[in-house]
C-alpha cells in the first residue's frame, strides 16, 4: 500500500498549493469533456475535420505558411487518421491529468496541441483556449502531479523537472 500512502502523504507535504489540484482538474475535465463532444459529432464517421478547416480558412490565412500548408495538405487528406489522433490525444491528456501521472510532459504537449488547434477554431473558441493554454503553463510550472497525484509518488523517490 505504498502508493496510497504516498497518495494522502502528497496532501500532507504541498497542501498549500492544493488549488493546484482543482485546476488540474478543471483543465482534465476540459479535455475529457471535448474529446467525448467530438466523438459525439461524428469526428471518426464524417470528414468534419476537414469541414472545420475549410470553415475557419480566414483565421488560417493569417496564420504562417507552414501551418497553412500542414492544414489542407496533410491534414485535410488523411482525415479519418487526425480525427482519431485528435480524440486520442484529448482524451490520453484528461486522463493523464486526472491521475496525476506525468502532468509536466503532458501539460508541455497540450499547450502545443492547444496552439495548434487554435488555428482552426472558431473565433468565439479561442480566447477560451488561450485561457485553458495559461492554465496549463501554470500547472506544468508548479509541477501540478505531485499534488494528489501519482507523481508524488514518483518525485519522493526520484527528484527531477519531470515530476
Amino acid at each position: 500500500m505504498p502508493l496510497f500512502k504516498d497518495f494522502i502523504e502528497s496532501f500532507r507535504y504541498t497542501n498549500h498549493i492544493w488549488p493546484v489540484l482543482l485546476l488540474r482538474l478543471y483543465v482534465a475535465t476540459f479535455f475529457i469533456v471535448d474529446s467525448v463532444y467530438r466523438k459525439s459529432l461524428g469526428f471518426l464517421e464524417k470528414p468534419l475535420l476537414s469541414a472545420q478547416i475549410d470553415q475557419n480558412a480566414l483565421v488560417l490565412e493569417n496564420s504562417p505558411f507552414f501551418i497553412k500548408s500542414f492544414y489542407f495538405n496533410v491534414v485535410q487528406e488523411n482525415w479519418l487518421f487526425w480525427s482519431k489522433l485528435l480524440i486520442s490525444l484529448e482524451c490520453a491528456l484528461g486522463v493523464g491529468l486526472v491521475v496525476g501521472l506525468f502532468v509536466r510532459p503532458f501539460c508541455a504537449i497540450a499547450v502545443v496541441y492547444i496552439y495548434a488547434i487554435s488555428f482552426i477554431s472558431e473565433q468565439t473558441e479561442i480566447s477560451g483556449l488561450y485561457q485553458i493554454g495559461v492554465m496549463l503553463i501554470l500547472l506544468l510550472l508548479f509541477g501540478a502531479g505531485r499534488v494528489g497525484g501519482l507523481d508524488y509518488f514518483f518525485y519522493k523517490r526520484q527528484r527531477g523537472l519531470l515530476w
